[in-house]
């Protein structure tokens, strides 16, 4: 996979979590709105966290992948480099 590739995939995962963000301080107003301001503070917390999780997680995920990748291609790069010089 191409280093374009991989920042795509990068992009596209920050770029769904802002959109989840978005949907949800569009939606926390009518909460607050219907609801009371205390749900709507523990929910805000609650999603705080659930969403700062998702991105922390998704984030070690794409370090952990590109790390392999990295360190398979390197591997590869060693096997065809020793067998020209055999």
């Amino acid at each position: 996979m191409s280093v374009d590739v991989r920042q795509d995939v990068y992009i596209m995962m920050s770029m769904t979590v802002l959109v989840l963000v978005c949907i949800w301080h569009a939606i926390i107003p009518q909460i607050a709105a219907d609801w009371g301001l205390e749900l709507a503070h523990t929910s805000d917390v609650v999603v705080l966290v659930l969403l700062g999780s998702i991105f922390v997680i998704l984030h070690i995920v794409f370090a952990l992948w590109i790390a392999v990748r990295v360190r398979v291609h390197h591997t590869l790069i060693i096997e065809i480099t020793a067998k020209r010089l055999v």
